[in-house]
């Protein structure tokens, strides 16, 4: 094998690697988009977690939930997210049993006790792809993480 030959076989062997080191990469975490999701997913969950949390110091602090998520936002310097993707605010209800109900619409399925970059647990917050909502109530609130 003369030298061009061996440049062009070890050229044509490094690309191999390079390719097959990015489809691995690809199969192993999954393609960006579905990353995207996931995180956006994890935001969500925070964000609801975020607004239980201020639920429940609202409730302890005038004995009754608020009627709306305007309400709780002009608490002073709170301002309730919304959704990370659409910027759609996330739906917040008062129950007849004196809980509340919180709601938003995820891309995927969460895996029943995954641990997020946010919070160590999140089997209380579990969902399916789509819009899902959490049942709470203002004197067994979850506790902080």
């Amino acid at each position: 094998m003369n030298t061009q030959n061996r440049i062009r076989f070890l050229l044509v062997g490094a690309t191999l690697i390079v390719i097959t080191t990015l489809i691995a990469g690809l199969i192993a975490i999954g393609p960006p988009e579905l990353q995207r999701q996931h995180k956006l997913d994890e935001q969500r969950v925070a964000d609801l977690k975020n607004i239980s949390q201020h639920l429940k110091y609202y409730s302890e602090q005038h004995k009754q939930l608020p009627a709306d998520l305007a309400t709780l936002e002009r608490q002073p310097g709170l301002r309730i997210p919304s959704d990370p993707q659409s910027g759609v605010a996330y739906e917040y209800a008062t129950t007849k049993d004196g809980g509340y109900r919180l709601c938003a619409a995820f891309a995927l399925e969460s895996e029943h006790g995954q641990k997020t970059r946010f919070y160590p647990d999140t089997s209380e917050w579990t969902h399916g792809a789509g819009r899902n909502c959490f049942d709470r109530q203002a004197s067994k609130l979850p506790a902080s993480d």
